[in-house]
């Protein structure tokens, strides 16, 4: 826009003011160029995989601001529990002070993943014979006493019950014989435990 501004007569001055700058940003901490950036206190993950919130703290003004959602980098809202600390990111959004280009941030961090301590269930196989309705299921794994056991599911549909520890740490498969030949070998997981639920002690 243009002002008019006077000075001594007959003489007139035209100035022209330049944009307003835009408004500033809010910058994740180790990002910041030029904006204000917060500081993230006490988030952690604890050994069951559940997210701990902590504090969200300004820098500059050192008010503390509204944590709205802490989740893994994929959007979920725990972890998978780990036998040994691992370091996991997590992303952190909250409200900011007014007088920036939005009103809220999301940051991305580092924290610690405490370690499960491994406990023995009972888990109960199941011989689906998903090759032939008279295969055996052949498994082998370690017990909780860390010893190497295997067995043998005759038939379609036996079942039986087996004592792990969980989470896993150790070699845990299965396999299917058909007239004595033996097929691909299928490793079975924590998250394969978790995902069928066969839990059941």
């Amino acid at each position: 826009m243009s002002d008019l501004i006077f000075a001594r007569s007959p003489f007139t001055i035209k100035h022209t003011s330049v944009a307003d700058p835009p408004p500033p940003v809010y910058e994740c901490y180790g990002t910041n160029i030029y904006g204000r950036f917060a500081r993230f206190e006490n988030f952690s993950v604890n050994s069951a995989g559940a997210i701990q919130t902590g504090n969200v703290i300004d820098n500059a003004t050192g008010a503390s601001l509204t944590v709205t959602s802490v989740t893994s980098t994929s959007g979920a809202t725990s972890f998978p529990t780990v036998t040994t600390a691992t370091t996991v990111s997590l992303r952190v959004t909250f409200n900011i002070p007014s007088g920036f280009s939005a009103s809220s941030h999301t940051c991305e961090i580092e924290v610690t993943q405490g370690a499960a301590t491994p406990t023995c269930i009972r888990l109960k196989l199941f011989n689906f014979s998903a090759i032939h309705t008279q295969s055996d299921m052949v498994f082998n794994y370690t017990d909780c006493s860390n010893a190497s056991q295997s067995g043998t599911l005759s038939g379609a549909n036996s079942t039986t019950t087996i004592d792990v520890k969980h989470p896993y740490l150790s070699n845990f498969d299965y396999r299917y014989s058909v007239g004595g030949v033996l097929a691909v070998t299928y490793q079975i997981t924590d998250a394969y435990i978790a995902a069928n639920k066969k839990v059941i002690g």
